[in-house]
């Protein structure tokens, strides 16, 4: 600033710039994923071409030059901005510049993007504000946000079958998303009771082996249901599990509905089919399991004969039990008397059939 002279006059200089940054504000706030910074510096000088210099001193060690973290910019009273930026390991998202002449005050606003690994260290961001002129010696201002983390994840659990009424396989779909803040490590996932997997099929875009925040990883297990699974009935309840570094574990089960329908068929013959002296009836006698379940103490029983029914074929496997789809023939005999002969009539033999407290 000249004086009437022409000559520069340092004491009007001083007289213009006393005070300027008396009220210096400085204001952070984080909000979805943005670090934001205000700075509002009072200002009793009318140059309007002065300029100010902000400059944000993110690892905190107070220095004067840029560093490679570090971001500034120049504002003057017209609002006419210079940026000025040390590195490339964050970004400026957006600032603007305001001034406000009524109060003479200026005015400035830096917006700066946080990167996830903010997050994942948890520890406090410290950041300076360095405001300078060609005047006044540096005046720094510090401001720190905590970072509070909130690691959390789901998992969720859901089968392709809701129901099954015999052997085969059923598919399990896992999801496990990262519901927190906090980049997951160390994901491990259990399915104790699937025959093969669980294996991950999609949602590890960048390969890192990490569940990012927001990141939906699926996987994929099968249980071969068996016709042991069937006989037993009831309910097929798969739990499955998850835990990361950063989590405890956390559960999720999907149930598949056994549909049991135990059933199974009689079929008598004899030959011959008529008699007119004394003579030998053979009786064949066939039950075939035609439900879905596997059919146990099976016993036949006919009181016309004098010898019970003999199983002459079907157990294949020698294990008593009447298998889904499994046939077993049985053999009995009956000798036509002469009093049979002399009494006519018809010789009706009934065999009956049990098996697991089910008669037919």
């Amino acid at each position: 600033e000249d004086d009437e002279d022409g000559e520069d006059d340092e004491d009007a200089w001083d007289d213009a710039i006393d005070g300027k940054f008396n009220d210096t504000e400085f204001l952070t706030c984080y909000d979805n994923g943005y670090l934001y910074f205000y700075f509002e510096m009072k200002d009793n000088s009318s140059n309007d071409n002065d300029w100010v210099l902000l400059q944000i001193d993110t690892d905190g060690d107070g220095g004067d030059e840029l560093e490679s973290d570090d971001y500034g910019f120049e504002i003057n009273r017209d609002g006419d901005k210079d940026e000025y930026k040390g590195g490339d390991s964050r970004s400026v998202k957006n600032w603007d510049g305001e001034v406000d002449n009524s109060s003479s005050k200026w005015s400035a606003e830096l917006e700066i993007e946080l990167d996830k690994l903010d997050i994942d260290a948890g520890d406090d961001i410290v950041n300076t504000v360095s405001v300078s002129s060609d005047q006044t010696e540096p005046i720094e201002a510090e401001a720190i946000t905590t970072i509070t983390q909130d690691p959390a994840l789901t998992i969720d659990k859901t089968a392709n079958l809701a129901e099954i009424s015999e052997p085969g396989t059923i598919t399990y779909t896992i999801i496990v998303e990262n519901t927190g803040n906090v980049s997951l490590t160390g994901v491990v996932i259990t399915d104790d009771f699937a025959s093969t997997g669980p294996g991950l099929i999609r949602g590890d875009e960048d390969s890192d082996g990490i569940l990012d925040v927001d990141e939906t990883w699926t996987y994929e297990a099968t249980y071969e249901a068996s016709q042991d699974d069937i006989d037993l009935g009831g309910d097929l309840v798969n739990t499955a599990s998850v835990e990361t570094d950063q989590t405890s574990e956390q559960h999720d089960d999907a149930t598949t509905t056994i549909l049991q329908n135990p059933s199974f068929t009689i079929e008598k013959t004899v030959d011959p089919g008529q008699v007119d002296a004394p003579g030998t009836l053979t009786y064949t006698i066939t039950v075939e399991n035609t439900g879905n379940v596997s059919l146990t103490s099976v016993t036949i029983t006919d009181d016309f004969v004098a010898v019970a029914p003999i199983l002459t074929d079907g157990d294949t496997d020698g294990d008593d039990v009447l298998d889904v789809g499994e046939t077993w023939t049985y053999e009995a005999t009956y000798y036509v008397t002469q009093d049979d002969i002399d009494a006519g009539g018809d010789l009706v033999n009934v065999a009956t059939v049990t098996a697991v407290s089910y008669t037919h």
